[in-house]
């Protein structure tokens, strides 16, 4: 990943219960946010995003033609993961349950190993019907001809449970592997882009920025703005070390279920912190101060106090509506 890639940039944040509402106003909220990068003269080469049908047609426009609109893989191999997995649950398809996983970093290590070309992409990532039925040579394909991995040993031969050819849990891999949107989307994965990034800075923004608590507009824009000086101050550190050695630490993954080795890096650095209050003391001296409460550019930004699509015309009234219906009742 390239290192400007790896910069959280300040975006605004719109959300509705509602999943229609919620899908045209992400999609407009990328346009906006787009737009203003682009006037603000940042060079945009590649944007990353799951598969939403209003954010690839946003990135369709004609104003947008130079940037290029990879997939995130993450996304995609959690949605054949979740596929698989339904699958998997009917009985006369338990056979399948084993193989989910490495199914899943197949798709990986196909894309990372295509070199950007979506046939050979599209190639390996189908050999995997075959692999599972224990068929590592692939003679119609055009450019992957046979499994890259080394030959299986006669003990492995017998202790693997391969699914054969015909079967019920074979079919359904194959439903979920070939795919027509699927297929049509591979020449979306070539490039090997993730939003791993982008999920450290949602889980490091929780310490700014709790669910669980309600902030006013200026405030969560605060929060937002320091969570993103915090990530981008830290986000460049190397692994620790020992005097020879990397450090390492074990830790247990929710989402494998098992344990993994993760990386230990050096201490994080928080000088944006003086930084900040430098330029907060020398704001206060130059005099625009007012009442003890910074002058703010945009307090004047004005906030709907809900998402109802119907204007309240009067709580009393809705009062006394609710009374009147349930006065001879026990509510």
């Amino acid at each position: 990943m390239e290192e400007q890639s790896k910069y959280i940039l300040d975006f605004t944040l719109l959300q509705s219960t509602d999943s229609n509402s919620s899908q045209a106003m992400e999609r407009d909220a990328f346009g906006v946010s787009l737009d203003y990068l682009i006037s603000e003269g940042v060079d945009i080469e590649c944007i990353a995003t799951d598969r939403h049908k209003g954010i690839r047609a946003e990135l369709k426009k004609p104003a947008y033609h130079r940037i290029n609109h990879p997939f995130d893989l993450f996304h995609v191999s959690k949605s054949i993961k979740k596929k698989l997995g339904l699958k998997a649950k009917k009985r006369c398809n338990k056979d399948l349950s084993p193989w989910i996983n490495c199914i899943s970093n197949h798709l990986w290590w196909s894309s990372r190993t295509c070199g950007g070309d979506d046939v050979l992409l599209q190639e390996k990532w189908m050999s995997v019907t075959e692999h599972v039925g224990n068929n590592h040579r692939f003679r119609n394909n055009q450019m992957f001809k046979r499994c890259a991995h080394d030959p299986i040993s006669g003990r492995d031969q017998t202790d693997i449970k391969w699914l054969k050819p015909g079967t019920t849990p074979h079919r359904a891999l194959h439903e979920v592997v070939h795919e027509k949107s699927l297929l049509k989307d591979m020449s979306h994965l070539t490039g090997f882009k993730h939003t791993g990034e982008l999920e450290v800075f949602h889980n490091m923004l929780l310490k700014y920025a709790p669910k669980r608590q309600h902030f006013s507009y200026l405030g969560m824009r605060a929060r937002l703005q320091l969570a993103a000086l915090d990530h981008n101050s830290n986000v460049f550190r190397e692994q620790a070390t020992t005097k020879k050695d990397p450090r390492w630490t074990a830790a247990f993954s929710k989402r494998k279920k098992d344990w993994i080795a993760r990386k230990v890096f050096q201490a994080k650095q928080y000088g944006f912190r003086q930084d900040l209050m430098k330029l907060v003391l020398k704001r206060a001296a130059s005099g625009r101060w007012v009442c003890g409460q910074h002058v703010l550019r945009d307090a004047e930004t004005e906030v709907p106090p809900n998402i109802a699509p119907v204007q309240l015309e009067s709580k009393e009234a809705l009062v006394q509506s609710r009374i009147s219906r349930y006065a001879n009742r026990d509510v």
